[in-house]
């Protein structure tokens, strides 16, 4: 493992401005802060690779006319990997990437915020998640339950002894209860 860090950053709209592609030889105004936040990165000791679909050559012409210090264009020599279509880096800064971490559900969020301004579907849970959400229904009802059991009156027991019988007769005759 190497103790460089590699930093790849996109060209278009990350170091020049960007609003649609107009020919390869057509490149926006370079963007406040590029040139000096390179320069930083490059005395912190981090290699710089610029990466772009557009070609090395124009790339070249615009960072030295722009004064904008590099390490590499589109490729990592110091590095090699099989994907010949992507230099390698440690990190990447692109204006068009997300910061990946590991949850699809809010990726997808983020992907549907950005392209449509809200979120239009509803993104189905992971199996982890529907199991949790299932857990949590349970869990509820149970809660649920037992409040509503708090909450009942507490009923008598039904009386299961009789009442004695009353005595038949003529309640003015003593003899009819002797």
């Amino acid at each position: 493992m190497s103790d460089k860090i590699y930093v790849a950053i996109d060209f278009d709209g990350t170091i020049a401005k960007y609003d649609g592609w107009k020919g390869y030889r057509h490149f926006g105004e370079l963007i406040d802060g590029a040139k000096e936040a390179i320069s930083v990165l490059r005395e912190q000791g981090f290699k710089v690779i610029i990466y772009s679909t557009r070609g090395t050559i124009e790339l070249e012409d615009y960072l030295n006319h722009n004064g904008i210090e590099y390490d590499y264009i589109n490729i990592n020599p110091e590095v090699t990997t099989q994907n010949p279509g992507k230099p390698y880096a440690d990190v990447y800064i692109d204006d068009r990437a997300f910061h990946f971490t590991g949850d699809w559900v809010d990726t997808i969020q983020q992907l549907m915020a950005v392209e449509y301004g809200e979120l239009p579907v509803e993104v189905p849970a992971t199996p982890a998640e529907q199991s949790k959400e299932d857990g949590d229904k349970v869990l509820d009802e149970i809660l649920s339950e037992e409040k509503k059991e708090e909450k009942k009156p507490v009923e008598e027991p039904p009386n299961t002894q009789t009442a004695p019988e009353k005595p038949k007769g003529d309640p003015n005759n003593r003899e009819d209860f002797l």
